[in-house]
C-alpha cells in the first residue's frame, strides 16, 4: 500500500461509542505504520481539539495526534459541513421545509457555516495523497453564509412558505428528537447542533473548495427534499 486514505469514523454515538471509534481509528494508524505505507491521508473535522467538550471533535484530535506520533508522513483534511452526493445535510433540510409550517433555527441564526461539496473533499484528499509534505487543510467552500442565510436559500429554492422562527438550542434539540422518533432516524445529534451554534462549522481561512453552496442550492432546488435520506444506518 502506497497511500492509506483513512476515512473510518462514526457520525452518531455517546462518549463511550466515540471512545471505541477513536481506538479503532488509532489501530488503523498503527497497522499502516507497521505495513510501511508511504503516506496517510486522514479525513478529520474542522476545529478538532483535545480539550473539546464534544467527544466527536476530541476523538478526531486524538486520532490526528496518533498519526503525528506514528512517524508516517501524513496529510490531514478537515471538512466542516459536507453537501452533495449522498450527504443528507441539504436534502433533509429541504425535506422539512417542504412539509413543515414552521422551521425552528437554534439561537439567533447568525453563526456562520462553511459547507464544502463532496467532490471538493475528494479532490483535496487525492491531491494530498500525491505529495510527500505534511499538510493540514481545512476543506471549506467559497461561501460563508450564516445559518439563517443557508436555511433561507433552501426555502426559496424549493418554493417553501414555511415560517422560520428562532428558539433556544434546547427547544430545537427536543423538537428534532420528536421528528426523529416519527421518522425512526437520528436526524440530528445534540453535539452537531451545539457545536454548529458555537461556530465550529466555520473557519477563518481561505476557501479550498470550488463549488458554491448557494449556487448549488439554486441549481438543485427542484430536486432537493423530494425524499428523506436516512442519516442513521
Amino acid at each position: 500500500v502506497d497511500t492509506f486514505f483513512h476515512t473510518y469514523w462514526m457520525r452518531t454515538g455517546d462518549a463511550s461509542g466515540y471512545e471505541t471509534a477513536t481506538g479503532r481509528a488509532t489501530a488503523l494508524v498503527d497497522a499502516a505504520a507497521r505495513a510501511g505505507v508511504r503516506r496517510i491521508v486522514y479525513l478529520s473535522v474542522a476545529n478538532p481539539a483535545l480539550d473539546s467538550p464534544y467527544p466527536y471533535f476530541r476523538g478526531k484530535a486524538r486520532v490526528e495526534a496518533a498519526i503525528a506520533a506514528s512517524g508516517v508522513p501524513a496529510a490531514i483534511v478537515r471538512p466542516a459541513l459536507v453537501f452533495g452526493g449522498e450527504s443528507p445535510l441539504l436534502d433533509n433540510l429541504a425535506w422539512v421545509l417542504r412539509r413543515a409550517p414552521v422551521f425552528a433555527v437554534a439561537g439567533d441564526g447568525r453563526y456562520r457555516v462553511r459547507p464544502v461539496h463532496l467532490d471538493d473533499v475528494t479532490r483535496l484528499c487525492v491531491d494530498a495523497g500525491a505529495t510527500d509534505d505534511p499538510t493540514v487543510t481545512d476543506a471549506v467552500g467559497p461561501d460563508r453564509p450564516t445559518y439563517d442565510e443557508l436555511v433561507t436559500a433552501v426555502r426559496h429554492a424549493v418554493g417553501s412558505r414555511t415560517r422560520i422562527v428562532h428558539l433556544p438550542t434546547g427547544a430545537v434539540w427536543a423538537a428534532s428528537r420528536v421528528i426523529g422518533g416519527l421518522l425512526r432516524d437520528r436526524v440530528l445529534t445534540r453535539e452537531e447542533l451545539e457545536s454548529t451554534v458555537e461556530g465550529l462549522a466555520d473557519t477563518d481561512g481561505p476557501p479550498t473548495g470550488e463549488v458554491s453552496v448557494m449556487a448549488w442550492i439554486r441549481e438543485h432546488g427542484a430536486g432537493l427534499g423530494t425524499r428523506y435520506r436516512r442519516a442513521h444506518r
